[in-house]
């Protein structure tokens, strides 16, 4: 008699419900600290005019994060504001990139206005989604950003993306 293997080991259904559970709790305090805090510094060194490179392109994906939770439906409602801060964002690295490298520029005060209110209402966005929603939008951005430099908050690394052809 032969006999059956049992094609769900029991050792796999806890690791399922745990990354499960894991997906749809919302973040904790800490994991929102760990997403925001290079976003509160990054906007504190562009309002001082000090900003490398580095700095813009972590606040810029953070900006562009929102952008994916509002297109993603998760929480609604910031899209004038998320506008404005890509605008100011795309400002800012015109003219920091006017002579072809890097130079940190000052900011205008709307500049100023719309990285602050963009800063605090991604920490409102955070507080409200699930584990699994923020991971969905990170994977987003990565994904759509074809050959420009992103950074990935998982990884802390970052990555230009070639473009598909």
């Amino acid at each position: 008699m032969k006999l059956r293997r049992n094609p769900f080991p029991v050792s796999a259904i806890p690791l399922t419900m745990s990354v499960a559970s894991a997906r749809a709790a919302r973040l904790s305090k800490t994991e929102i600290r760990e997403a925001i805090t290079p976003m509160s510094e990054s906007a504190r060194f562009l309002r001082a005019g000090v900003a490398s490179e580095d700095h813009f392109l972590v606040y810029r994906t953070h900006v562009r994060i929102a952008r994916a939770i509002e297109e993603l439906r998760y929480f609604r409602g910031l899209s004038e504001h998320i506008a404005a801060a890509l605008c100011a964002c795309s400002a800012i690295h015109q003219r920091a990139t006017a002579n072809g490298v890097w130079t940190p520029v000052e900011l205008t005060l709307e500049e100023c206005d719309a990285i602050d209110c963009m800063l605090d209402l991604h920490d409102v966005q955070l507080h409200q989604l699930t584990g699994g929603e923020f991971h969905t939008a990170v994977h987003r951005v990565i994904t759509e950003a074809k050959g420009e430099a992103v950074l990935d908050p998982a990884g802390a690394t970052i990555t230009t993306l070639e473009a598909s052809a």
